[in-house]
Formats: C-alpha cells, structure tokens, sequence
C-alpha cells in the first residue's frame, strides 16, 4: 500500500496532540510496510519549492504554514494541491487520509475526487468542538465528512457530534495508544543538563528539594491555551487545596501558547501568594515528558474538551494516579474510581475534594496508579493501534477498487 497522509501538525512544530499522534501512527505504519507519504505545515511560501526528506521510514513533505492554520489559507491550498496533484501522478497513492477535518482532511478528500482514489479523515477533537461553530467553516466541515470514504474518530462523544449533522457514511473510533519507544529512558537530571545547562539541573534540584520534605506534587502537562486547558480551574483547586495542604507543590510541565497570558497567570500568583508553589518547565520536547511526569505525586488534566487526550496515556504509562474532568475522550479512557478519578468540568471545588482524597490515602494512588498501568498495556499498546489502522486502509481501498486491489 502506499499512502498520502495530509496532517494539520507534524513534528517539530507540535502545537497539541495532534502532532503527537500522527508521529506515531505514521512511522509504525511504516515500520509495518506501508508506503507512507506525509504532507505538512512548514515554513515555505506558496511559490516557494517544498522540501522532503525520509523521517523514521516515512517521506515527509513540508510546505506551507497554512495547512496548520484552523482556517486555512486559500492560496497556500490550492498550492499545496497542485503539488500533492504532481506527487500522485509519480507515486500513485492508493488512498489519501486527512488528519483534522479541517484543512488537512478537507484538502485530502478534494484530492479524492480528483485523483479518483478513496479517502479517510480523522477527526480529532478542536476541528469538531469548535470548527461546528463556526458559520464560515460548517460547511466545509459538512461536505468533508458526507464525501470522505471513510471516517475515524479518536472518540465516540465526537463522532456522536458529527453525525448529528452531517450524513456519515462509514465510521469507526480509535482512540490513541501509548508507545514507549517515542520517549527517552534517561533520568531527569541526565536529559537537563544536556538540553538546559545550570538553569535547568537547579531547577530540578528545587523540585527535588520540595519532594524529598514530604511535598505532594500535582502536575499537569500541556501548551495552556484559552477556552480549552482547564487551567484556571485547577489553579483555583490547587489554591483551595493548598491552605489545608501546606506540603504541597504544582508543577506545570509545558508553558503558556501567549506570554501575555502567562504574564496575567504569574501576577494573580504573586497576589495571591501562591507564586513560591508553582514550578513551570517551559516547552520540553515531547520524548521527555515522561521523564518530568514521573516527578508528580498525582496528574491532572482540567480540560474543556478533550479528543483521546495523549497527557492522560502518558500519564497511566508512569502509573500515576490521575483526576481529570468527565469530558468526551476522557470517559472512554478512565473509569471513575478503578484506574483514575473523574470530576464536573469547570467544577474547582470537586476536583479540590479529589486532591485532597488522594493526599490523604497513599495507598489509594498507589492502587489507581497500578490499574492504570496494566489498562495502557492491555488496551492501548501501538502494535493494536498500527494493525486498526492497516484494516481499514485496506478495507476502504478494497471496497473502492473491488477489482483491482491487490
């Protein structure tokens, strides 16, 4: 099989677990044996030459920065089409997949139509909580999922969503999975003096420090942006939490997406005197999250709204116990009391009372913690994930092409 897989985020502009996701898939696909070509967002003009190079088994296209916009810049499209065009008449793709249904997944399902070979698009969470919403993308959003050939979804609560308006033929949820190869098996302290010199090894000592006097530390992980993180809920429990838990520390392995914003978040810290409690790494690259998440007592994830979130994999993978808010994928991931705790999104005053359960029941994270371990290796490994993928390629492929599939 050789496919052309159009993504709205690829390495090393991941902006959001989209990226992350598309990474993995891509090259254990590859792994596998299929062809894969990817086009993605990259820094070049629309009259510019795109590049390509061979990534981890994978071709990997970059060309314009519009392909990772939400609302997708015309010309950098069409240009994008014309060179995808020229690519299929050399390599004769037998199906182009879209990842995010819009742009990437409406771009590949034009292809379709024009090279007359099947499509698959993924949606991924963003394109379909807020692109619905929008008056000048529903409809692109509509004719993309009722003409693509097949279309997946990281979650059923999302599917549930574009179903109720569009008209979707053939449909299937496949949630993320958890691979360890993409993450590095070094110790925190090794990875910081590599990438970050003197200013991170004493920022990891601080953390070290608060740990080694008892301090529970909460974490959470991600790019806080507005609207969606959950961010301010869980400074507002954590503060709740803190004046009856002294001995405890947050510890925010990401940044903010806006230094303004951060800028805001720091001085509402400062006054009310949290500023000393919060640690904030700042981006790290995605193969060391792992190494960071296994500093925190208990992980959170506040959020919204919520695809197949990675952090919540992530976070199983170390066998932390986790409270994250009953949002779409998330219920799909964790069951309430046997391998995590679920709280009312946008409720600061439950997610507080799940902390301090935890902070006063050692023995009940280390429970949760160890169901959620066995329930990644059980139910989310990527050799699962890679071989749902290879099916429906070949079942959309065979079902278009009947009689000459091979």
């Amino acid at each position: 099989m050789k496919i052309c897989v159009i993504t709205f985020q690829f390495p090393p502009e991941i902006k959001g677990g989209v990226g992350t996701a598309i990474n993995r898939i891509t090259r254990n696909l590859a792994a596998s044996g299929i062809d894969i070509h990817v086009i993605a967002p990259g820094p070049h003009g629309p009259e510019d030459n795109f590049s390509f190079i061979l990534e981890n088994g994978v071709t990997v296209h970059r060309t314009c920065p519009g392909l990772g916009n939400h609302f997708g810049d015309p010309t950098h499209l069409r240009n994008i089409a014309d060179y995808v065009a020229k690519l299929h008449d050399r390599e004769k793709f037998d199906l182009f997949h879209g990842v995010f249904v819009f742009p990437a997944g409406h771009l590949a399902t034009l292809l379709s139509k024009d090279m007359g070979v099947p499509s698959v698009v993924s949606i991924r969470g963003s394109d379909i909580e807020l692109h619905r919403y929008h008056w000048g993308l529903f409809g692109a959003v509509k004719w993309t999922l009722e003409n693509a050939s097949f279309v997946t979804s990281v979650a059923g609560t999302l599917l549930d969503k574009a179903s109720s308006f569009a008209q979707i033929c053939k449909k299937k949820v496949i949630n993320n999975a958890f691979d360890p190869d993409l993450f590095s098996n070094q110790d925190i302290e090794e990875l910081v003096k590599t990438r970050c010199g003197l200013r991170g090894q004493i920022f990891v000592k601080k953390l070290k420090n608060e740990k080694a006097i008892g301090k529970l530390m909460v974490g959470t992980t991600g790019i806080i942006r507005p609207g969606k993180s959950g961010f301010s809920i869980l400074l507002q429990a954590f503060e709740d939490f803190h004046r009856k838990y002294p001995e405890s520390h947050l510890l925010l392995i990401g940044d903010f997406a806006d230094p303004e914003l951060k800028k805001t978040w720091l001085q509402q810290c400062k006054k009310h005197k949290m500023i000393r409690h919060i640690s904030i790494t700042g981006r790290v690259p995605h193969s060391e999250v792992l190494a960071w998440m296994r500093q925190v007592d208990v992980f959170v994830l506040p959020s919204l709204y919520e695809g197949s979130p990675n952090a919540v994999l992530e976070a199983m993978a170390c066998q932390r116990p986790i409270i994250s808010s009953a949002v779409d994928g998330v219920l799909e991931i964790i069951e309430d009391g046997q391998d995590g705790m679920l709280f009312p999104s946008q409720r600061s005053d439950i997610l507080c009372e799940k902390l301090m359960c935890l902070a006063d029941d050692h023995n009940l994270r280390k429970r949760l913690g160890m169901a959620a371990g066995h329930k990644i290796r059980e139910q989310f490994s990527p050799e699962r994930e890679t071989e749902i993928w290879r099916d429906i390629y070949r079942c959309v492929i065979d079902e278009y092409n009947p009689k000459t599939s091979t």
